[in-house]
């Protein structure tokens, strides 16, 4: 029943990066997308996807709202750290059980030391923390577990 259930988390998470266009280039290089302000990601797709420009412009918008999250990539992110959501931190965390398999700092093994970069929307340089920090400062205990839960397991 354990591998099984393995299996299945493998699969949806296979699908949640297909589903939003994010790969192994959206994982480490490329702008993957947004997460809104109720969870939603709205991925950029492949080398070849749109870019936050692309984006904006499609949907007729000025700029990438504040208490969004524009990911980079699962390393880098802007962020307002005081309009994060529970939702958006949910998102955070399938991102990066989907990155896992590209990024080798999540999987190889985790590597609890590494730093996310942090940036403000409007310049200033950038705040570095590590995963377990982020999600104890802004997460709650069950994403924590969560998160951690699934690497232990190998999903």
């Amino acid at each position: 029943m354990k591998h099984l259930r393995q299996y299945i988390r493998g699969i949806l998470l296979e699908d949640w990066g297909s589903d939003h266009g994010v790969n192994d280039y959206g994982c480490g290089s490329h702008s993957a997308g947004c997460i809104d302000d109720t969870g939603q990601f709205h991925g950029l797709g492949a080398p070849d996807g749109e870019t936050h420009d692309d984006f904006l412009l499609q949907r007729d918008m000025d700029e990438i709202p504040i208490d969004w999250i524009v990911v980079h990539n699962a390393q880098q992110l802007t962020v307002r750290l005081d309009y994060i959501t529970l939702e958006q931190i949910d998102t955070l965390i399938d991102l990066w059980l989907y990155c896992k398999k590209y990024q080798k700092w999540i999987y190889d093994p985790f590597d609890p030391n590494h730093s996310l970069k942090l940036f403000p929307h409007h310049g200033g340089g950038y705040e570095e923390l590590t995963v377990d920090d982020f999600l104890e400062m802004y997460g709650s205990i069950q994403q924590t577990s969560k998160f951690f839960n699934a690497l232990e397991k190998g999903l």
